[in-house]
């Protein structure tokens, strides 16, 4: 028997319904909307993904992960799934501290690199990453700027990207690992298995 008749082919198709309405165009957009998925009485971390088009209009957004009092399993496979499925032009990513105290912990830096790194690599930029409390200021901005939002700067530290064509192969090897990761995430997400 041919070996591609032993290997289950999978077919992916998007089907939107309604038309993105909600633009995030800076980081107090982005708050806002973030705000009605993260309310402040929430009593565990929730970990967002919102999905944009090339407009910066919100085409989706999905939950992540429900942590903990003061914790959240976050992997760049989850937060980069749906936006895969969705045709994300990018990114933002929200969570809540339930104390109360936006400051965002070593984690959380930790985590916005390996996103800003996982985002650069797939081609989905994270425009920003928010941590929301309920202080007076209620929020700490994962960029530099909450005036705009400019895909062409990378979120932590304001920092432009590499210029194109200067990828190492190291960098090649990781987009293959990098898309072999999203793929079988994406299958198992549609399908259950792989």
């Amino acid at each position: 028997e041919p070996l591609m008749r032993q290997v289950p082919i999978y077919k992916v198709k998007l089907v939107r319904e309604g038309t993105p309405k909600v633009a995030l165009n800076n980081s107090s957009d982005a708050r806002a909307f973030s705000e009605t998925l993260l309310p402040e009485d929430l009593d565990r971390e929730n970990f967002w993904t919102i999905m944009l088009n090339t407009k910066q209009k919100v085409i989706g957004a999905n939950l992540v992960s429900v942590g903990t009092l003061d914790a959240s399993l976050v992997h760049p496979r989850e937060v980069f799934k749906p936006a895969i499925a969705s045709n994300a032009a990018t990114i933002v990513v929200a969570h809540n501290h339930p104390s109360g105290d936006p400051t965002p912990s070593r984690e959380d830096h930790e985590l916005t690199s390996r996103l800003a790194e996982a985002g650069r690599l797939i081609g989905i930029p994270v425009l920003d990453n928010l941590v929301l409390g309920s202080t007076p200021d209620g929020y700490y901005y994962g960029r530099s700027s909450p005036d705009n939002y400019t895909p062409t700067l990378a979120f932590s530290g304001g920092q432009a990207p590499p210029e194109a064509g200067r990828n190492s192969p190291t960098d090649s090897i990781r987009v293959k690992r990098a898309w072999a990761e999203v793929f079988v995430g994406v299958g198992k997400l549609f399908f259950g298995r792989m």
